[in-house]
């Protein structure tokens, strides 16, 4: 009788320390992450260099603590954003790159996409960016998304001279 409580003891120990570990690696962990990412967010809409600053240590640790989790990937889009603010555009090219290289969802992948052609219209004026641009426009039907498409299209036919194309595009 005493040996079967033992085992039962073990078994129940056994159990509960693998809940336990479940809990703190896998649950907690993922917690974890989206709390440190909502922090990261929230510095990057300080719009100072020293909110960038601290939210780029956040997102950081984000993806140093989940590589391979939705909010790791999630960190690694707002860390480009935060290098582009900063003027590291160079570096949030990369980044961006980088981050449509991976699984993630459409919502997101239609971002970097757009944040890709801005970048390359910002970089040279080039007609692929603004080629990349309207494809995204025809694509997406996220309203802010569109708007902010029109509103880099509007910008770019300023840079050139058009006026009239960027008058209407400045409507839309």
């Amino acid at each position: 009788m005493r040996s079967i409580t033992i085992w039962v003891g073990a078994i129940v120990f056994t159990i509960g320390a693998g809940v336990f570990l479940i809990e703190r690696e896998y649950i907690s962990g993922n917690k974890a992450a989206r709390v440190r990412l909502e922090q990261g967010k929230l510095q990057l809409e300080r719009f100072d260099e020293d909110g960038l600053r601290k939210g780029i240590d956040d997102l950081t640790a984000v993806i140093a603590q989940s590589p391979d989790s939705v909010h790791a990937r999630e960190a690694r889009y707002y860390l480009a954003e935060a290098y582009e603010r900063l003027g590291m555009r160079d570096v949030a090219f990369g980044k961006y790159k980088k981050l449509l290289e991976m699984p993630m969802p459409d919502e997101l992948r239609t971002r970097a996409r757009f944040k890709i052609a801005k970048l390359q219209i910002m970089r040279n004026y080039s007609d692929e960016g603004m080629n990349q641009l309207l494809q995204l426009l025809n694509t997406t039907a996220d309203k802010q998304l569109r708007c902010e498409i029109y509103l880099e299209i509007a910008k770019y036919y300023h840079r050139k001279g058009f006026a009239k194309d960027a008058r209407r595009n400045s409507e839309n």
